[in-house]
């Protein structure tokens, strides 16, 4: 009996125990996990934050472009409503994403108000939206502000709100107006943006965060509320006027805790086991055990990637330090090669992310077999990182080479093969510097350099990427000034028929001199566009430019054809043929006054969508034109399936006629020859001598292009050759030949 007394006795004491143990483990790591949780919530707010105030600024830089319509400053003035059922038509604003929008005159008189959501209102309908415009409208007429942007919520509906004082687009005369834009963030861009953005939130009431009896934190003014399974913020968002607009709540899980509790458990039955006589010590070791597997697990996890299990940014340093060392001391060198892989962005958008983690976890298990001595890592995104000792530059080039060798191998997705390929960059150590960040920045620049000079390059370091590169960067900034202000330029070069002696068309030529007055030539600054994401901008400003001198001309008499250069960017963007047709149609310009000139890369990027956007133009009267024919991947199939009605002979080929290669006339017979049968017609670009002239005529050449005749011209200037071009083409033909 009193055994048994004695074992129920030390039953409860064990139990007593091992209950204190996971109440006190319990309250250990629930205590540390809330604090990681709630720290990382607060930071996810913050950049949900800063993902509205990009809102913002898209819609600043839309209303700011079309404040700056040369037709809607003219409207301020002559309040002609065929402007506005032209151009602020409500299929118009809903493609846009524009819930309404407003003009108002310089006395902040409300001219118009269009809702996309319902039809055109008259001025002096009573509207929520309205009161909220004329406030605005009343701020910027009392101060001297150009713009205004933010959020408001009306009737308890939260909007993006920008406006911009009108201007003509030269800015040469003062504000005549000012136009107002809004748009609703509607449940379905609430949930795109959840989708794409990976943030799950909502939108509430501004009087929401009032309801929240909880106390606002000090540092960023936001309410936390915990729960079991969610950690919950809440934070006010204030709209233009300093009042609360609405409440955003975001909402995260709880992971961190639930393995938590799931080790205070573990450490619950493992007490239950250890007996009376080991208790203290047993708790003690295990708390100092299970520390240390927590402080291993959260170190793998902050130094290593969670899809690839390979080191990750914040480790590199660390590792390549202690590789350097060891170097250092054999005498050896160190290799730090920087890959980026090429096109995997288009195959993550066109599979899917499941499909493109897929692929990143592959393409790291062939790049884990390229060395043993050293390491891979995972900077981030579509990059790698391979880190090893060589004995010379060569062998570290080899190493590059049979990484690259791997990449290329195709890849497997859904029963399809695609193709990544890679562009490489490489440091040496002690070489390119000795501090492993700077390593890793020096090689990351020559990858850089290296995706310049084509597909699957390999570079090695010099110190000129530096400066190249803090140029590019000053040079980008420079670009988005010009862009946004407008101060891009147009030039035409006029395409003369040889045949009849007279001008047949001109090609849009866009040219940027910068504000220091220096010119920076297109090869320059169209790929800096590309990579910056601006060339689209740019295709369609020189566009809407085209089309208004084609109107200039045609009130002076004369029109003839104008060609515009449109990037792969552009063509292959969402709604590329609708945009076109939409500048034309607010221009007044005939589609047949207007041609569109493509390069071949654009056609094989994404042939599908191209051919769609190309018929579509060609079905409205728009000629396609096939730019630098033969300098990329011609070919047959896509010129007889395409609405293709000209191919212009690159000026390479041409330049080449008399250079003394066997084949280059061979060529430039075979592509006019090729043109004819296929019932189009050729222009012959960068024809600079009478000798060139005589071949490409003698062999079926009648349009020519080049400086023989003109060089690209302002509009008035290109007008005036236009009105004389009899004469000044007859003056070059009948010239005698040098």
């Amino acid at each position: 009996m009193r055994r048994n007394s004695i074992i129920i006795l030390s039953c409860l004491i064990v139990l007593i125990f091992a209950v204190i143990t996971n109440f006190v483990s319990r309250h250990v790591i629930i205590k540390g996990t809330n604090a990681i949780e709630i720290r990382d919530a607060e930071n996810d707010m913050q950049r949900m934050h800063e993902h509205l105030r990009s809102i913002e600024k898209h819609a600043s830089l839309m209303v700011i472009d079309w404040a700056c319509w040369d037709e809607a400053y003219k409207y301020v003035h002559d309040r002609n409503n065929d402007f506005i059922l032209n151009n602020f038509d409500v299929d118009s604003l809903k493609k846009l994403y524009i819930s309404s929008a407003a003009i108002y005159d310089k006395n902040t008189t409300l001219l118009c108000f269009v809702d996309a959501s319902e039809r055109f209102r008259e001025p002096g309908v009573p509207d929520s939206e309205l009161q909220t415009f004329k406030r605005v409208a009343a701020i910027m007429q009392r101060g001297e502000l150009e713009s205004i942007e933010g959020f408001v919520a009306v009737d308890g509906k939260p909007l993006v709100i920008a406006a911009h004082k009108m201007y003509d687009s030269k800015k040469q005369n003062p504000a005549g107006g000012l136009l107002v834009l809004a748009a609703t963030l509607d449940q379905a861009y609430l949930e795109d943006t959840q989708s794409l953005a990976r943030y799950n939130y909502s939108i509430l009431p501004a009087r929401a965060f009032a309801d929240i009896k909880v106390d606002a934190t000090r540092d960023t003014g936001v309410k936390i509320v915990a729960s079991k399974d969610e950690i919950r913020v809440y934070s006010l968002i204030y709209d233009i006027f300093g009042d609360a607009a609405f409440c955003l709540e975001f909402r995260r899980d709880r992971a961190v805790t639930a393995l938590g509790l799931k080790m205070a458990q573990q450490n619950f039955l493992l007490m239950l086991c250890l007996g009376l006589v080991i208790l203290f010590v047993g708790f003690m070791v295990l708390h100092r055990a299970q520390l240390k597997i927590m402080q291993r697990e959260v170190a793998y996890r902050a130094g290593h990637d969670s899809l690839t299990g390979l080191i990750n940014k914040s480790l590199i340093p660390e590792r390549l330090s202690s590789i350097t060392r060891d170097a250092h001391k054999s005498g050896s060198l160190v290799g730090v090669v920087f890959i980026h892989l090429n096109r995997f962005k288009d195959i993550n958008d066109s599979w899917g992310h499941e499909q493109g983690d897929n692929l990143l976890r592959e393409a790291a298990d062939r790049l884990r077999r390229v060395t043993a001595n050293g390491f891979v890592a995972r900077p981030g995104g579509d990059k790698f990182l391979i880190v090893s000792e060589a004995s010379s530059p060569p062998q570290i080039a080899a190493l590059a080479e049979k990484a690259l060798e791997r990449l290329r191998a195709p890849f497997a997705i859904n029963g399809n093969e695609v193709h990544l390929g890679a562009s490489i960059g490489i440091a040496c150590y002690p070489a390119d510097g000795e501090d492993a960040r700077l390593l890793v920045h020096r090689a990351e620049l020559a990858m850089h350099a290296s995706r310049s000079e084509g597909e699957n390059a390999l570079l090695f370091f010099t110190g000129a990427m530096e400066s190249e590169v803090s140029r590019k960067m000053q040079l980008e900034s420079a670009l988005y000034s010009a862009v946004e202000t407008c101060a891009l330029s147009v030039q035409y070069q006029p395409k003369v028929n040889v045949l009849t002696r007279a001008a047949v068309g001109c090609e849009a030529l866009v040219r940027w001199q910068r504000q220091d007055g220096a010119w920076v030539p297109p090869p320059v600054f169209i790929p800096l566009a590309e990579k910056c994401g601006l060339v689209t901008s740019i295709d369609m400003f020189v566009l809407r430019r085209a089309c208004r001198q084609v109107k200039e001309w045609e009130s002076g008499g004369y029109a003839v054809p104008v060609a515009v250069n449109m990037s792969a960017h552009s063509i292959l963007s969402e709604g590329f043929a609708a945009r076109v047709t939409q500048i034309l149609r607010e221009e007044g310009v005939s589609p047949a006054l207007i041609n569109l000139e493509i390069t071949e890369t654009c056609l094989m990027s994404n042939l599908d969508a191209a051919f769609a956007a190309f018929t579509q133009l060609h079905e409205s009267g728009i000629r396609i034109a096939l730019d630098d024919f033969g300098t990329g991947y011609s070919s047959l199939q896509y010129l007889s399936a395409m609405p293709i009605s000209c191919l212009k002979i690159d000026k390479k080929f041409v330049d080449d006629i008399f250079s003394g290669k066997k084949t280059a006339q061979s060529l430039v017979k075979s592509i006019l020859a090729l043109a004819s049968n296929l019932g189009m017609s050729t222009v012959s670009e960068g024809v600079e001598d009478r000798n060139q002239l005589n071949f490409l005529v003698a062999n079926g050449a009648d349009v020519i292009q080049g400086y023989l005749f003109s060089k690209p011209l302002d509009g008035a200037a290109c007008g005036e050759f236009l009105r004389s071009s009899h004469a000044r083409i007859s003056a070059v033909m009948d010239a005698p030949c040098a």
